[in-house]
């Protein structure tokens, strides 16, 4: 069995907890969030855990964008968050009506996991809002050389 911590950069408590996870060889494995505000201090939590594995916990519901709201307006508030609406979020993705900003902005996620120097594993979707990564997103497996890509199942 795997156990994986998820938010891993959603705040020091988390990135703490996580830590001692791993250490006490609870989980093996962790999901980084890129524009969450402890997501420096987690990568460098990451880089003296070299056993602890990583990838991008993907962000476009309930959390922080990497990009400023002035490069995608029509995705976060002007504080750059996007909206805790998981039903209305869903709906925008499943029928897209911004792919290319929705895309820009994983790619983006992507990126400023890349930069941290870890070793980036898979990709999965923070709070299961998979559609748009699914719709838009899935390329970045071969772009940023994701092994593997998580395709949750709520039971």
């Amino acid at each position: 069995m795997i156990f994986r911590g998820d938010d891993f950069g959603l705040s020091l408590e988390v990135n703490e907890a996580i830590e001692q996870a791993h250490t006490n060889r609870v989980l093996s494995t962790t999901s980084p969030m890129a524009g969450a505000q402890a997501a420096t201090d987690a990568a460098a939590r990451a880089r003296r855990l070299p056993r602890l594995r990583a990838g991008v916990h993907v962000v476009v519901a309930r959390g922080q964008a990497v990009l400023p709201n002035h490069e995608i307006p029509a995705l976060t508030d002007a504080d750059s968050r996007f909206p805790g609406n998981l039903v209305g979020r869903g709906i925008e993705y499943f029928f897209p009506q911004h792919p290319p900003s929705v895309r820009v902005e994983i790619y983006a996620q992507c990126e400023a996991f890349r930069k941290t120097g870890l070793t980036l594993g898979r990709v999965n979707a923070h709070n299961h809002i998979a559609f748009a990564f699914y719709r838009v997103g899935l390329d970045s497996e071969y772009r940023f050389g994701v092994r593997f890509t998580r395709h949750a199942r709520t039971l």
